[in-house]
């Protein structure tokens, strides 16, 4: 008699057979669904990252954060009400119908009719918005008028012309294109997330990697904004570069804040069937 022969059926067997099976099964859909939980989140993560900077950077917005920059380092509101008065009188005895500011370290040009007729405030913001879309444009070296000035690679200049070029026309179509990848990918690692799950856990675990993907970032962009406070004094030029930073800053949080308030909401979700299903248990059990 061959030892290798098959033992007799045991329904005891079998049933330990099966058992452990649906053991296996369920440790092997826990975690993959452990897994595309964590790539969910990732995907989420970057896509929400890379929306936040495609929204900083666009043109208008940039140029408008470079326009409050260029406000605040040249104090715009006391040097119009030095200037505008002298170049009123040198109007009245030109024929021109272009002029420069003067003394301003941009070559901001204003017709005769926006100086006569429009505010101070309102001459402000002429500046503010070509300073903005000048230096969009040329970067710093608009600033440069003899054409010999070099930014050191140690220099504050040199980091601000690196900001701008960060936030140019071609990272911002870059961002928005891979922020629309990444969401994508979200999509379908969510779709995964909530397959791969049953009954109301799949509103939690939905609701997990969300809340995974946006927590960390809210509590980093907290702390930084805290750490900036701490440092900045009562300087006027530093507060107004304190407010264009939170600016930037308010629109990362409020995206990943949504996200968490959605991570939020399909917890509440997952929690209020797991209750409506205990107590239609509860009641189906209570009438028989």
């Amino acid at each position: 008699m061959s030892i290798f022969s098959r033992l007799p059926f045991s329904p005891e067997r079998q049933l330990t057979r099966s058992r452990l099976q649906r053991n296996n099964d369920k440790t092997a859909g826990r975690t993959g669904g452990i897994v595309l939980g964590a790539f969910c989140a990732i995907a989420l993560f970057l896509s929400v990252l890379s929306f936040s900077f495609s929204q900083v950077s666009e043109p208008g917005r940039v140029k408008d954060y470079i326009g409050l920059g260029v406000g605040a380092l040249t104090e715009i509101e006391q040097h119009l009400a030095n200037e505008l008065p002298g170049l009123k009188e040198v109007i009245n005895a030109s024929d021109e119908t272009s002029f420069l500011l003067p003394n301003f370290p941009l070559d901001i040009p204003l017709s005769r009719d926006e100086i006569f007729t429009a505010s101070n405030d309102e001459v402000r913001q002429l500046v503010l918005v070509r300073a903005g879309s000048l230096i969009y444009e040329e970067g710093l070296i608009a600033f440069d008028r003899t054409g010999q000035q070099d930014f050191g690679y140690f220099s504050l200049a040199f980091v601000v012309q690196q900001a701008l070029v960060l936030g140019d026309a071609e990272n911002h179509m870059i961002s928005s294109i891979f922020a629309l990848l990444t969401f994508i990918v979200a999509v379908f690692a969510g779709i995964g997330v909530v397959v791969s799950a049953r009954g109301y856990h799949r509103f939690r675990n939905i609701g997990l990697a969300a809340l995974f993907s946006a927590i960390p970032a809210l509590l980093l962009i907290l702390v930084v904004i805290f750490v900036v406070h701490s440092f900045v004094d009562t300087d006027l030029f530093a507060q107004d570069l304190l407010s264009i930073l939170e600016n930037i800053m308010a629109i990362f949080l409020r995206n990943f804040l949504v996200v968490a308030i959605f991570g939020c909401f399909c917890i509440c979700m997952s929690w209020v069937f797991s209750l409506v299903t205990k107590w239609a248990t509860f009641k189906k059990a209570s009438t028989f």
